[in-house]
Parts: C-alpha cells; structure tokens; sequence
C-alpha cells in the first residue's frame, strides 16, 4: 500500500482517545441471498423512512441477530458507539470491537488481512494507494451489488476514493474540508462571513492585528503534518482547476510557478505567527485559539468542534481562503476521511455485510454527525441535519469543493514517496527557512516523479 496517512490521522486518533480505532471465500451470488433477509432494517434506514422511528426494523431483527457477532476493528471508541447505535435500533448483529492505537492501526490491519485474520468489518482510509493492494489480492469485498445504497445516497467522488477499477470496496464514512478558522471574539469582522475579500486584504488585516501583540496566525511548526492543511487550503482557491487537471495528468509539475506561489503565501504567514512558532505544537494551537490568546488558524473540519468542546462558549470565524482579485472563486479542499470495509474472507460475512449495508443509510449518517461532530460523505440530498454552528457552516463551506484534489489521498498518494509523505517535511522546511518555496516545490516534485509518469 501507500505510505499511510500517519500525520493527521495518528493525531485524530490520540485526540478521539483523549475524548473515550483473513477463511471463507467470498462469492457474490451466496451473499446476496444470505443478506437478502435484512432488507426489511435496510428499509427502516432509508430515505423514506424516518430516522427518529428505527423500531419498523424490529420484525427482521431475528434473522439478523442469529448471525452472530461481527469482529470489527477501528482506531476510534466513538466508531463502536456510533455501531453500536444502530445495532441497537435494529437489535443486531451483535458487535465484537477492537480498538488499536491510530498510530499501529495500518500495519495491524494489514499484516492480519495477508495472514487471513483479519476483522470481518473495519474501518479503512481512502484512495487508490489504500484499496489497490487489498483488492489485487482479493482480500476485500466488491459492494457494489450487495450495497445498493451506494450509488443513490453517496457522490461519484466519495465512491472513487473507496473504488479500484470500477469495484467498490467500502463505505465512505466522513468528509473533511479545510478552512481558515478564527476566534470571532478576537478578530471582529474581518470583511463580512466570507471573510478578507482577497489575501492582500487578509495579511493587511493581520499585520494591523499583529500590532495588538496578540498572533494572527498559529503554526505548528513542530508536528509538521498541521502544514500541509494551509498548503491545501490555500491551493484549492489559488491553482486553477486545468492546472490541477493537468497535475493528474502529468502535464503540470508541483514544481511550476502557481504550486510555487502556494507555498510562498504559506511563508508569507510566518510573520504573522506567534514567536517560537518553530517549536509549535497541535495542542499549543488548539489551547491558544480556544483560549483567546490567538486569533486563528487553517485547519480541518473537525478543529472547530474540538475548540468548542474546550470552551463551550467559543463563536468562530469560517471561511475559505480569499482569492487574489475581489470577486474571485474560492474553493474548499477536501479528502474522505474514513471508510467501511469488508474482509473477503470475513468469518461472519453476512453479518459484515450487514452492518455495512445499515452504514451506507441516510439514518447511520445522521447518527454520525449527531454522535461524532463530523460530515458524512453523503450526497446533498441525502446529507443528514446539521443543528452545530460550525458543523452547519462547514457544511455550507462543503458546497464549493474543488473538483479534483491532488492531496491527500488522491492519486500522488498511491505510490512511495506518497504527496502525504513529502508535503509536510516540505511545509515545515519552507516555514522554518530550510528551504525556500522553489526548492521545496522541487523536492516534492522529485519525490513523486520516481513515480508517477510526467511528461
């Protein structure tokens, strides 16, 4: 597989355990008769039906509770809750959890799968470079025919991240769209909800804020993997979409003057920053926004309900990163932070089945939001009721999405160096003065290109 998204996600992991993560062949024709008798809780689930009345599940629980328990593997305590809920509304199939450190969770995973003990559901990441060698091997079930929630209640975009030509393998989960993030109690009005109507006005408004000796702008510098999130944020408005296109393609190069200029406003925020910005950690960003100490930060979606949970009193400042030209498109970068997959080899493989199929419901989706704070990756008419602010607002922010992501999880995330291993060590180069915005661009460039196949 690709080198794993270890950055972020070893630190979601740590932050979701502060708050509470192969014998049987499948084949196709077998399962589809053996869930066949769960349809009845799949229609409790669905559209139609109301997501606050699970109990027109309980006639076909029986026949589901008799599959026995499913071994289900995460990284995250509130990943079993978030099952055991609606097992609890469909009274089964029962749930076997085991919750490995963020940090052993890949290699766990993977190392089991290849020795054919593997879990019979777990949560997965996202991207080509994740799903492409369990698929090649034959270790993970196609859901295509057996989840046919799939298609109607999810995006073409959330699929290809869990799909490996044309199969899909799992069940998105969430989304997560990076944003810039403010204490609005400290900043004011920065220039109305969409805040600085261009970057220019945005450095202005934060070198005249400077003045107070209160930062603007929080790095954490030491973690380096929180860079790559304003780097992203950032690119998603500035690199124009055929630019983008033409990354994908191998037509452009990370090298080229507009990823350049990406990463010259990345080190145009430094002076910006607060001192000893080099030494800053994640949870010196989060403690200094929450606290009112510093006025804000890029970061991902989850960011803003964690400051909340901090100080419950918090009201917060979101929006996109500003154009160049007043008036210009601002867009959100994104990546799917999450998925459900099933073992091919699964010792309960009707039960997993399942379980993934209730996961793929617009009732499961809304049980996410409501327990964990997070998007569902679910389409715009099937996404569930959002009543947190700051989950609503991100939400809206979702709207603008850039059409193609070169980040994380994308297809320079397939192979070895991955865009997840080198952009980071990049950022915290350009931002620390190691490199300068050119060379770090040409080291990314380098790395990848041993690679992927630019013209």
């Amino acid at each position: 597989m690709a080198e794993p998204s270890s950055g972020p996600d070893e630190q979601l992991g740590r932050e979701w355990d502060r708050r509470t993560f192969l014998k049987r062949t499948a084949q196709a024709s077998v399962v589809l008769g053996s869930v066949a008798g769960v349809s009845a809780i799949i229609q409790a689930c669905s559209p139609a039906a109301s997501p606050s009345a699970p109990s027109a599940a309980a006639s076909a629980a029986a026949s589901v509770a008799a599959l026995g328990p499913v071994d289900f593997w995460t990284y995250r305590q509130p990943d079993v809750d978030l099952f055991d809920t609606i097992i609890g509304e469909t009274e089964g199939p029962d749930l076997n959890p085991t919750i490995a450190p963020a940090t052993e969770f890949d290699a766990k995973v993977l190392t089991s799968m290849q020795g054919d003990q593997g879990p019979d559901l777990f949560r997965g990441r996202a991207g080509l470079g994740f799903y492409r060698p369990y698929a090649d091997a034959g270790q993970l079930l196609a859901l295509n025919d057996l989840v046919p929630d799939l298609q109607t209640n999810f995006p073409a975009s959330a699929l290809d991240a869990t799909s490996v030509d044309g199969k899909i393998y799992a069940v998105p989960a969430n989304i997560d769209v990076t944003q810039f993030i403010f204490n609005k109690k400290v900043v004011g009005d920065m220039g109305g909800p969409d805040g600085p109507a261009t970057w220019q006005d945005l450095i202005a408004f934060g070198q005249d804020f400077s003045k107070s000796g209160m930062p603007f702008i929080v790095l954490a510098t030491k973690d380096a993997w929180p860079l790559q999130f304003i780097v992203a944020g950032i690119a998603a408005t500035d690199l124009p979409d055929s630019y983008v296109a033409d990354l994908l393609d191998g037509k452009a190069k990370f090298s080229d003057p507009p990823f350049v200029g990406v990463l010259q406003k990345l080190k145009d925020l430094t002076a910006l920053a607060q001192p000893g910005f080099e030494a800053g950690t994640y949870d010196d960003l989060m403690a200094s926004i929450a606290g009112g100490t510093a006025a804000g930060t890029m970061f991902g979606a989850w960011v803003p309900g964690d400051l909340r949970k901090t100080n419950p009193d918090l009201e917060l400042y979101q929006f996109l990163s500003p154009p160049d030209q007043s008036g210009g498109k601002r867009q959100a970068a994104f990546f799917y932070d999450g998925t459900w997959a099933v073992n091919a080899k699964a010792k309960n493989l009707d039960g997993a089945v399942a379980l993934a199929r209730l996961s793929a419901t617009p009732r499961f989706g809304q049980l996410m939001t409501d327990q964990q704070g997070i998007i569902a990756a679910m389409g715009i008419n099937t996404n569930p009721t959002v009543s947190d602010p700051s989950l609503a607002r991100t939400q809206e922010l979702a709207q603008s999405l850039v059409p193609k992501t070169w980040w994380q999880f994308s297809a320079f995330d397939a192979g070895n160096p991955s865009i997840n291993s080198l952009l980071p060590p990049a950022a915290q180069a350009v931002v620390t003065g190691q490199l300068t915005p050119q060379a770090a661009a040409d080291h990314i460039q380098k790395g990848l290109a041993t690679w992927y196949k630019f013209s």
